[in-house]
């Protein structure tokens, strides 16, 4: 089983800027949840892929939008 994350920036009049389905992680299926005794182990690993896949969503999408910021505000050169 997978979780699959995406982030999107919105602009204030709500045109999407940058969007981005990036990151994927394993997660356990729902029956490994099943046993009183691996509950935490498993709610521990879906935890950690969750916040590794927003992790790493987020980080991509703010780079690509900082990107496109860069490149539309460019300074001329002073020489």
């Amino acid at each position: 089983m997978t979780i699959e994350t995406t982030v999107k920036i919105i602009d204030d009049d709500g045109n999407i800027v940058e969007s981005r389905k990036v990151m994927e992680a394993a997660i356990p299926v729902i029956d490994a949840f099943g046993d009183k005794k691996k509950f935490l182990d498993q709610f521990d690993v879906a935890e950690k892929a969750i916040i590794h896949a927003n992790k790493g969503a987020s980080e991509q999408a703010l780079t690509a939008y900082l990107d496109e910021v860069s490149k539309k505000k460019r300074l001329p050169r002073l020489n």
